[in-house]
């Protein structure tokens, strides 16, 4: 069998919003995705320009076919995420625990601080949450730091987070 055969095998993909709301179909390995996100948006009443589309965490187009993007028989899932939310991961120094977060980019952080501390029984004030190093605050928002889909902050305890900074200062 070539290559060129495999285009017309199908391969079944879920389309998957964030609260689990399922839209399952068949496609064939060479065909544009955009059908199948334009079936999904219509079916639902959305407009399919206020969603972002990612296949294994990376953005989709829509303008890809299953075989661009190594899709198989099985695990097929892209999930849509409004533009105006993020899918943010917060995991501790150890990464012992992680916990995926769906927010609005405009919706100040401290909620989800409040909501991590309380998962893991710490007082939010003995926690500091990082993206990238830097510390943020309750009362700022992802759109400050220019956040994206999958973005990881980390929390660590306020002790470990300034003697890695009085460290960090001494160098």
């Amino acid at each position: 069998m070539t290559d060129n055969d495999n285009i017309w095998h199908t391969v079944p993909v879920c389309i998957e919003t964030r609260t689990h709301e399922s839209f399952n179909c068949t496609i064939h390995q060479g065909s544009s995705l955009s059908g199948i996100l334009n079936e999904w948006a219509i079916e639902r009443g959305l407009i399919l320009g206020n969603y972002d589309f990612y296949y294994n965490r990376e953005q989709i187009e829509g303008i890809e076919s299953p075989a661009t993007l190594g899709m198989n028989s099985v695990d097929n899932i892209i999930e849509a995420l409004h533009k105006d939310e993020l899918r943010i991961i917060v995991r501790d120094e150890e990464r012992s625990k992680i916990t995926g977060y769906i927010q609005r980019k405009n919706m100040m952080f401290h909620r989800l601080m409040n909501h991590y501390a309380s998962i893991i029984d710490v007082e939010k004030s003995n926690l500091v949450f990082t993206i990238n190093g830097i510390q943020i605050f309750g009362h700022e928002h992802p759109w400050e730091f220019n956040f994206k889909h999958f973005d990881v902050v980390e929390v660590m305890p306020v002790e470990l987070y300034m003697s890695k900074n009085m460290h960090s200062l001494q160098l």
